[in-house]
């Protein structure tokens, strides 16, 4: 679980700015799709797929039926429509609203509050992986916290990231 949380982690948080910063100009889609582009719709499609997808039930149809392949999609695009948020004053010289340190705080809500459940659990909440051999030989609910643990620091670096920018963006405004 560990292991798979790191993959869907680095889809959805590390794979997205390395790719924004390949296109300094602003994205422009066809109208039809212009509504993804919106803040609160990318918010809400990312919190969205984030716990969503932790739930156990959808989490276990993940790992056992089609769904696993299309699961990873879902991390990459929610988390290119987050990312797009946090760097669209990248190609105009840098400069950051406070608005938009705000949004990224918000939109990381829901990983940590994830995050926090699997790593204080006291039992497994994932059906599929109480019969798994588990990698180091951990116990499922060791692997569980671990992927917790995973979730929590994978998602700092956007944290200090929209950090700075609303401390950037306050004292901008002074």
């Amino acid at each position: 679980m560990a292991l798979y949380e790191l993959a869907l982690m680095g889809l959805a948080l590390w794979v997205p700015p390395l790719f924004w910063w390949g296109f300094l100009e602003p994205l422009r889609l066809p109208k039809a799709l212009a509504w993804l582009l919106d803040p609160w719709v990318a918010l809400a499609l990312f919190g969205g797929v984030v716990v969503g997808t932790s739930l156990p039930g959808l989490f276990a149809a993940g790992l056992e039926g089609s769904f696993g392949a299309a699961l990873p999609w879902l991390y990459l695009i929610t988390g290119l429509l987050f990312w797009l948020q946090l760097v669209r004053g990248w190609g105009a010289g840098w400069e950051a609203d406070w608005k938009v340190g705000l949004y990224g705080l918000v939109a990381m809500l829901p990983m940590n509050v994830v995050g926090l459940v699997w790593l204080w659990s006291t039992h497994v909440l994932y059906s599929p992986y109480l019969n798994v051999i588990c990698l180091w030989n951990l116990s499922p609910l060791e692997d569980q916290r671990l992927a917790g643990a995973v979730m929590l620091l994978t998602g700092l670096p956007p944290q200090l990231w929209a950090s700075w920018l609303l401390v950037r963006g306050f004292m901008s405004e002074l």
